[in-house]
This record gives C-alpha cells, structure tokens and sequence, in this order.
C-alpha cells in the first residue's frame, strides 16, 4: 500500500471514530451538563482506542478494524433510552444523569495487552537471572563445602527460575505477541525453563 492510501485509510478511520463520538455527544445533548458530555465521549474514545490496540497492536487500523471496534459498543440511539423522568415535570429541575447505556459502553473493562507483553518481558529477565545464578551456586558450594547451601540455595534457584519462566511463556502468550517485550520473554522464557530443568537433572545426577 502506498503512502497516499495508507494516509487515506488513517484518515478515513478517524473519520468513523468522530462521527460516532459526535453522535453520542448529540445524543447526550441536553440531558446532561457539559463536563458530564465531555467525560462520557472521552471514555468512549479511549475504549475504542483500546479495543483498537487489543484488535490491531501496533499496526494502523483500517477501515474494517473501526468498523468491528464500533459493531461491539452500543449504539448512539441507546443513550436517548432509559429516560424515566415523569411526564411533564420540568428538565430544569432534574439533575444531571447518565444514561445507564454509559456504563456499559464507557466502563466495561477491557482487558490492557501491552502490560502482559511488558510484564513477559520482565519475567523472562527474571528467569535468565536465576539461571546465571546456578553457577554462582555451585561455586560457593566447593568453596564451602556445605549441603545446606546445595539444598536450601538450589531449591530456591529451581523454584525461581521455573517460575519465571512459566510466567514469562504464559504471558506472552496472553499478549498474542503484541510487542518486542512478549518476543523476548517468551524465548527467555522457553531457553531458561530448559537450562533450569537441566540443572536440576545434573545437580541430582551429581
């Protein structure tokens, strides 16, 4: 795709994510006060922004993507519902309300991949710390000659390192992938669990 479609398909995107914020913000209109408008049409934004990243990662949406993205949130027309002020008493004397359509299109929670893709990133670290330590264990353990740092060290290193690196995996895969952060822990992740589980295996063998 060349870089005038891609332009136009970026814009065209945003195009749909305003027209439907615009016609929230018309149906909100009147019936609440402005800084509640303001409030309910940025929190829609952001959802939309998330479900995009969730959808799409790092990668432009397209046209289709929005289109999916706006199919899963209710639609303008539901926020005129749910309006059960009684019958001919004045809007002046009703205070400011948000439809109950709000909370679900607004408020739902939505579930942020880029902190397991950091997070994998993480544990993989951790894991490959606690596989670098197993020599240093090994070392302290000639030079002292005791057992109970064998036992009590390597037991800690084991349970450290297969942890990690557990979690490292899981994560990413929980991320789908979305980063370069999930890429390394997952391969930290895998590399590690073996060397760990190899350890352990010679450390019993010895």
């Amino acid at each position: 795709m060349s870089t005038a479609e891609t332009v136009m398909t970026s814009n065209g995107a945003r195009m749909l994510i305003d027209a439907r914020l615009d016609a929230i913000d018309r149906a909100l209109l009147g019936r609440v006060s402005r800084a509640e408008r303001l409030d309910v049409v940025g929190e829609v934004e952001s959802r939309i922004d998330e479900l995009l990243h969730a959808r799409c990662g790092p990668s432009e949406p397209s046209r289709e993507d929005v289109l999916a993205v706006l199919a899963q949130l209710d639609p303008p027309e539901a926020y005129l519902e749910g309006d059960d002020e009684p019958a001919g008493r004045p809007r002046a004397f009703a205070g400011p309300r948000r439809p109950s359509s709000v909370a679900g299109a607004a408020t739902a929670p939505v579930f942020d991949f880029r902190r397991c893709d950091w997070w994998s990133g993480v544990s993989g670290l951790l894991a490959l710390a606690a596989v670098l330590l197993i020599p240093a264990l090994y070392l302290v353990v000639i030079l002292t000659k005791s057992e109970l740092i064998l036992l009590v060290g390597g037991a800690f290193l084991i349970l450290w390192g297969l942890g990690a690196s557990a979690a490292a995996v899981v994560l990413a895969a929980m991320s789908r992938l979305c980063g370069r952060w999930s890429a390394v822990g997952l391969v930290l992740g895998l590399l590690c669990g073996l060397l760990t589980v190899a350890s352990t295996m010679l450390a019993f063998y010895l």
